[in-house]
């Protein structure tokens, strides 16, 4: 997801489809960092994960903990050589997002409510990543923007429905807000991005029948997340926001054909 939605990012600050071997390069790049950083949060999670995931590679003792480390440490390094040979600020972009991700996993993978920040805008990243390709961030950044808050509800959603396997553990948002008022902050979340996704309509960069059909379809299933959040469905409100998400991208997909 990491490398597509790089390559997102980059079709979004170009207004139109196009491959090169610099976006080859930086989507390799973010396939190493997303899999490192997946790999070195399994490593400083390993003692929940025996709790609750006992059949996980590292709590099974099917990988050792040297090697999985190590295997991070790779992957984190590939992606930054990778983008080193694309240019300077798609090097400066993968270094700060190696770093976050480290640090989201060895100090605020205890902090979640920190951490929830750190992951989602991470995930907005990606399309800045692909963006800085060709220097126009506009476009890309509205999307990132979206993005960023589909994923900071999802992730929030995702404590309340952990929010038992993270006692004594974590340090949750609904441990700090309670239930009710983390499941207000993840819909607030998930109308932002409806707003965000108004902005590059508004202001005339992107037009068309296709795109707003898709995007009036998005809404509509973000309207439904939000429903499902408030009724206390949080694994089906997950699930929903995912599809909305997958279909406000298809649209700006669809504005660039």
């Amino acid at each position: 997801m990491a490398a597509l939605g790089v390559l997102l990012g980059y079709w979004l600050s170009l207004h139109r489809l196009m491959f090169s071997w610099e976006v080859v390069l930086a989507a390799a790049a973010a396939f190493c960092i997303c899999g490192g950083g997946m790999t070195v949060n399994d490593f400083f999670d390993r003692n929940v994960d025996a709790k609750a995931k006992k059949n996980r590679p590292l709590p099974s003792g099917r990988i050792g903990e040297r090697v999985a480390f190590n295997f991070a440490s790779s992957l984190f390094l590939l992606g930054a050589i990778l983008s080193l040979f694309v240019n300077s600020e798609v090097f400066f972009i993968a270094v700060g997002a190696s770093l976050f991700l480290l640090a989201y996993s060895a100090v605020l993978l205890k902090y979640k409510y920190l951490g929830n920040w750190v992951v989602a805008g991470l995930t907005g990243l990606t399309f800045l990543f692909g963006a800085a390709i060709s220097g126009e961030y506009f476009l890309a950044g509205m999307v990132g923007a979206l993005a960023f808050l589909s994923n900071l509800g999802r992730e929030i959603s995702k404590d309340i429905e952990d929010r038992k396997a993270d006692r004594g553990v974590k340090r949750s948002l609904p441990m700090v807000l309670g239930v009710k008022a983390s499941a207000a902050v993840a819909a607030v979340a998930y109308l932002l991005a409806i707003a965000f996704s108004v902005v590059p309509f508004a202001v005339g960069l992107v037009a068309g029948i296709e795109f707003m059909l898709l995007l009036l379809i998005s809404y509509g299933v973000f309207a439904l997340c939000v429903i499902q959040l408030m009724q206390g469905d949080y694994a089906e409100s997950r699930k929903t926001s995912k599809f909305a998400m997958a279909i406000a991208l298809a649209a700006f997909l669809m504005a660039l054909v």
